[in-house]
Parts: C-alpha cells; structure tokens; sequence
C-alpha cells in the first residue's frame, strides 16, 4: 500500500512582500487623511478663538469695566489690535487715550498667541466706493490698490455694539482719514497652507468663513 504525501504550502517570500506593501499603503494613507483632518479641525478652533477674542473686546467696550484692574476709570473703549510685524499674536486693549489706536501707554487686557503651526497672513479694512470694493491690506497681493496698512484696531465704544475699524500705516497715521469702513477681515493660516477668514462688519457683526476665505 503506497503512503500518501501531503506537502504543506506556505507564503513565498514574493507574496508576503506584496501583502506588506499593500499595508504599508493603507497605513500611509490613512495617515495622511487623519493628519488633514486634525489640521482642518485645529484651523477651525484658531479661527473660533479669534473670532471670540473679538466678542470678548466687544463686551468689554460696551459693559462697565475699569480701564485697569482695580481702577474708577470706566470711559476707554476696547478693541482687537493687530501688527504686520507679529503675526503670531494679537491683544485686546484699552484705549486710555481715547485716540482710536493702540499705544505704547495703553493697558492691555488679555494677549493671544496663536502658536507656530499658524500666523495671521493677512488683515485688511473694507470700504465701498459706489459699487466698487476697496481693501487696504498687510499684505500688497490682496490690496484692491496696492495701499497698505501695518496695523489694524478694531475698537467697542459704550453703549454701541458697533464695530470701529481702523487701519493705519506704519508711521501709524491713518490711510484715508476719518474714514467709516464696512468690515475689517483676518485670515489665518496654517502651515499646510489652509485658510479660515474672520470678518469683523461696523455693525457689531463676527462671523467666521468656514469653507472659503473671501475677502
């Protein structure tokens, strides 16, 4: 009686090392989608953040709060105050001297830093000239007409709600006089080169582009 032989199969070298590649390729992949998607989301929060520091100035201006902890001065307004030169951060401040700007003797209220993954890119202020928009920007690339602006204050004066813009060169003069712009607008950026953009209108209004950055 002939005995039987079973050969026993196994992988080749050949197979095993397609079936690492192949779970080398979901691994990557699924990598990459997960690291856009906390960027996406990180991006989303930086935006809301700025866009509640913005809220926080405005209820500073409008309720009763001392220009300096523990003082009895209530008139200065409250405003968001931006600088070309760091765009990693920003503050909110009390205008002591009720000029319409931040200055070097102005207290300040509460700072904010961003971090190193993102930067404000760009911040600009809004006017209508009939139907044509004009926009003054850090940036010369999104400026309507090359005019550009160093720093940008957005101020709440009690009782108003309103939002007043201003944005100034960098002898911190401002670029077109007493001038009532429509909005201000803010965009950040990240190092994967995504945007969220803020808007700030004259209104009082804080809304926060969560698909598109338009100026």
């Amino acid at each position: 009686m002939k005995q039987l032989l079973h050969i026993k199969k196994g992988f080749t070298l050949i197979e095993l090392l397609v079936v690492l590649v192949i779970m080398s390729l979901i691994t990557l992949v699924f990598l990459t989608r997960q690291t856009k998607f906390d960027s996406s989301t990180l991006m989303r929060a930086v935006a809301y953040s700025v866009a509640l520091s913005a809220r926080q100035a405005q209820v500073y201006g409008i309720s009763v709060r001392s220009i300096t902890p523990g003082s009895a001065q209530f008139t200065a307004a409250h405003g968001l105050h931006f600088d070309q030169a760091s765009p990693n951060s920003y503050f909110i401040f009390a205008d002591q001297n009720n000029n319409n700007k931040y200055e070097g003797t102005d207290s300040i209220d509460k700072s904010f830093v961003l971090g190193n993954s993102f930067t404000v890119s760009t911040f600009c202020v809004v006017y209508y000239s009939g139907a044509s928009q004009v926009r003054h920007c850090s940036n010369a690339a999104d400026s309507s007409d090359g005019v550009t602006i160093k720093y940008l204050d957005v101020l709440f004066i009690r009782p108003n709600p309103d939002a007043n813009i201003y944005g100034y060169n960098a002898s911190y003069l401002p670029i077109v006089g007493d001038l009532a712009y429509s909005y201000a607008y803010v965009r950040i950026s990240s190092r994967d080169s995504s945007t969220r953009g803020i808007h700030i209108w004259n209104t009082g209004q804080i809304s926060v582009d969560l698909l598109s950055d338009p100026i």
